[in-house]
């Protein structure tokens, strides 16, 4: 994709092309006042006689007595001006030679004249995609918004421009639109329809579905932010979900989706996962209602937006993608036999912190790791057990698709009284199932390993 122009490479075009107008509209005008030639008489060029029907040679100009041997003493036909066509290109080209200098100034003078251009001019500046869009041009509509010398006209105007430019993705959001967009909410300019359409384009999200699933098996679905396009340097927003998110398949509310923050896909219950954005959980019933086949998930937030402590509008935001429900017996995961890859994981696996601490919700307890990952190569999914002795304790599951760079990630599990150790080995097997909890990941590599030794860190509170 070719790069578009810089603002400063179309700043030079508009000045030639400004300079070209007002230079023909110059030209053409000076052409309109002399005039268009209608016959093809002799004519004394010093006071315009016509000498048709006068004796030749044409020696004197019987009106004016000017000498008609000399050369150029005549021209060829009688002209008619153009006053019409003379006063529009003369003031075409005054307008271009006018703009042509204020932007000289402007661009190059190092003197803002911003605060003496017209409204359409500034919000022609502030808006174009050819001429930047302008900054200067928009900080000066913002102020002009704000010190209140706009007519309810322009404020109208400004507001669909604000709108315009918030809905064109192919231009960086501007924060200086937001500050626009909040001084105008204040002074009551906009429709209800228009403060609505202003907050439902701040920003949106997208979900991705696991492609298929097989019957039975909970449905992942991660929750991403699509844009942000709205916030401003000086106005301040606010959303407000007013419920949990819903969950419709088919049509139908099936299931209210669970959300945490962790990014590689990571969970620490049989039932339900993570998957760095949300899980959505089934009863039997309802997933037994689902047959195998293609079915389609949307995801409802109803969201308030709020301005400085005013509520712009409130919005549904949804998302829709397809799924397919494949046999409960379907062998749906790949298992990869790479052994160089296998050392990497080994290699890139270290036990960043782990404690043994009470936990005021559990009420017991609790066993917190934190794992990092760096340099895999091969997608992965491995259910974690901790082993002392003879005895062992689930503690979660990891899975990622992509290689890793050094992410962190960390997961809690109550802990028995019983399995006391001050040091654990932590066991890695490969586990399809822990895979299937994940939006993506399809293939795991096929390796067992055990980080031996890791000192528990046993914190005690009363």
């Amino acid at each position: 994709m070719a790069a578009s122009p810089s603002p400063l490479l179309w700043t030079i075009i508009l000045l030639i092309m400004l300079g070209l107008t007002a230079a023909i509209g110059l030209l053409l005008c000076i052409w309109c006042l002399r005039g268009k030639r209608i016959d093809d008489h002799p004519v004394c060029r010093k006071c315009g006689y016509d000498l048709s029907g006068a004796p030749e040679p044409y020696n004197k100009c019987s009106e004016c007595g000017a000498d008609l041997t000399t050369k150029r003493a005549m021209r060829k036909g009688n002209r008619k001006k153009l006053m019409g066509s003379a006063m529009v290109t003369g003031v075409v080209a005054l307008v271009a030679a006018v703009l042509l200098g204020m932007m000289i100034f402007n661009t190059f003078g190092g003197t803002s004249i911003n605060a003496y251009k017209p409204f359409w001019l500034l919000k022609l500046e502030a808006t174009s995609t050819v001429l930047g869009p302008n900054d200067q041009a928009l900080d000066e509509l913002l102020l002009r918004a704000e010190s209140g010398s706009l007519s309810s006209g322009q404020l109208d105007d400004l507001m669909d421009a604000t709108l315009k430019m918030q809905a064109d993705m192919s231009i960086p959001w501007d924060p200086t639109w937001g500050d626009v967009f909040a001084e105008l909410f204040t002074r009551g300019v906009g429709t209800p329809k228009q403060r609505e359409q202003y907050a439902a384009g701040i920003y949106a999200f997208d979900i991705k579905v696991r492609p298929r699933v097989r019957l039975g098996d909970s449905i992942p679905v991660k929750k991403y932010d699509a844009y942000n396009r709205g916030h401003g340097d000086k106005a301040e927003y606010r959303s407000y979900k007013l419920q949990k998110p819903i969950i419709e398949i088919d049509g139908s509310v099936t299931g209210r989706p669970y959300r945490t923050t962790s990014t590689l896909g990571f969970s620490d219950n049989p039932n339900w996962e993570d998957v760095g954005g949300t899980q959505v959980r089934f009863n039997d019933e309802e997933l037994k209602s689902l047959a195998a086949g293609t079915h389609t998930l949307k995801l409802i937030e109803t969201t308030e937006i709020r301005l400085d402590g005013m509520t712009v509008a409130t919005i549904d935001r949804t998302s829709t993608k397809n799924f397919e429900i494949v046999s409960a017996d379907t062998d749906d995961i790949e298992r990869i036999h790479d052994p160089a890859a296998a050392a990497l994981m080994e290699k890139g696996v270290t036990v960043d912190r782990n404690l043994i601490g009470y936990h005021y919700r559990l009420r017991r307890d609790r066993f917190l790791v934190n794992l990092k990952i760096d340099g895999t190569t091969a997608p992965f999914a491995y259910a974690i057990n901790a082993k002392s002795g003879e005895d062992q304790w689930w503690l979660g599951t990891i899975a990622c698709n992509s290689p890793t760079h050094s992410e962190s990630f960390g997961f809690v599990r109550g802990w028995p009284d019983n399995f006391v150790a001050e040091r654990v080995d932590l066991i890695f097997r490969p586990d399809p199932d822990a895979a299937r909890e994940t939006i993506d990941v399809f293939r795991i590599l096929d390796h067992e390993f055990v980080i031996k030794d890791v000192r528990v860190d046993v914190v005690r509170q009363p």
